[in-house]
C-alpha cells in the first residue's frame, strides 16, 4: 500500500479525555523525521484551531494551529473558498473564531452554518433558523453526529437538529464534518495530495472510516478507542488494523 500523505482522528488515537496516549508523540515526530505529510482532522465544533493546538502541544505533541482541521474551520474555510457570503454562524466557544474577516450576521444570511449549541438548542432558536432557511439561506452543518457522550451523560449532537430542521425545510444540509467527502477534499487540498495517495487513520470505523473509504482513502483503524456500544471491527474490514498509533511506524517501513 503506497501512503505518501496521512489524516489522523485526534480523540481516541492521539489522546483520551486530553491526556496522550502512550506513544502517540513519539509517534507524530516520526512522521516529521519520515518526511511524511499528515494534517489532523477532528470534529470538534466548539474549540479553535489554535485552542485544539495549544491543548495538544501541553500534550507533549508538536503540533500547529495550521495541521488541524476542525469541523468548524472546514466550514470557515468553505465559505472564503466560495466569496465569504454573509453567514450566521451559530456556534459556542473559541470556535468562533476560526471565522474572522467573514461577513457575519443573522440579517440577510446566505448561509446558516450550525455547529454544537449545548443547552441553547430549543425552540426558539430552532424557529429563527428554520425562517432564515425558508428566506433562502442554505444551511451548512459543521459535522452530522447523532449523539455524544459528555459528563453528565449522552446527549443529542448535532446531526439531530440538522435532521429536524432538513425535515421541517425540505432541503438538505451541506455536512462539511466527517464523514462529508469536503471533510477529506480539503486538508487534501491543503497537503496537495490527491485523495487516493491518502490514508485515514481512525479509531471510529463508522463515521471517519467509512467516509475516507467513500472518498477513495485508505484506511487505517486503530483500537485504542473506549467509546461505549462501538461495534467489533474484523481484521480484514480495513487496509490495516493496529493496537495503537505507536504501531504506526511498522506499517510506514
Amino acid at each position: 500500500m503506497k501512503i505518501d500523505g496521512l489524516l489522523l482522528d485526534i480523540d481516541g488515537v492521539l489522546t483520551t479525555r486530553l491526556s496522550p496516549i502512550p506513544g502517540a508523540p513519539a509517534a507524530l515526530a516520526d512522521l516529521r523525521r519520515r518526511g511524511m505529510p499528515f494534517r489532523l482532522l477532528t470534529n470538534i465544533t466548539m474549540r479553535s484551531r489554535a485552542e485544539v493546538a495549544a491543548g495538544l502541544q501541553r500534550a507533549g505533541f508538536a503540533i500547529e494551529s495550521s495541521e488541524i482541521f476542525t469541523a468548524a474551520s472546514l466550514a470557515a474555510h468553505y465559505l472564503r473558498a466560495h466569496g465569504g457570503p454573509r453567514s450566521w454562524v451559530l456556534l459556542h466557544g473559541s470556535a468562533c473564531e476560526d471565522f474572522a474577516g467573514l461577513d457575519l450576521g443573522e440579517a440577510g444570511a446566505e448561509y446558516v452554518v450550525l455547529g454544537d449549541l449545548g443547552d441553547a438548542f430549543d425552540a426558539g432558536i430552532m424557529n429563527r433558523i428554520y425562517r432564515a432557511l425558508l428566506a433562502g439561506a442554505r444551511l451548512i452543518a459543521v459535522q452530522h453526529n447523532r449523539a455524544w457522550i459528555a459528563a453528565d451523560g449522552p446527549r443529542l449532537d448535532v446531526g439531530a437538529w440538522v435532521a429536524a430542521l432538513e425535515f421541517a425545510s425540505g432541503r438538505p444540509a451541506l455536512v462539511v464534518g466527517k464523514p462529508s467527502p469536503l471533510a477529506y477534499q480539503m486538508p487534501a487540498a491543503d497537503l496537495g495530495l490527491p485523495l487516493d495517495r491518502l490514508a485515514m487513520l481512525s479509531d471510529d470505523p463508522d463515521v471517519d472510516l467509512a467516509g475516507a473509504r467513500a472518498a477513495g482513502l485508505r484506511t487505517i483503524f486503530v483500537r485504542t478507542s473506549a467509546v461505549p456500544g462501538r461495534r467489533p471491527v474484523a481484521a480484514d474490514e480495513f487496509d490495516y488494523t493496529l493496537d495503537s498509533i505507536a504501531d504506526l511506524s511498522a506499517i510506514l517501513q
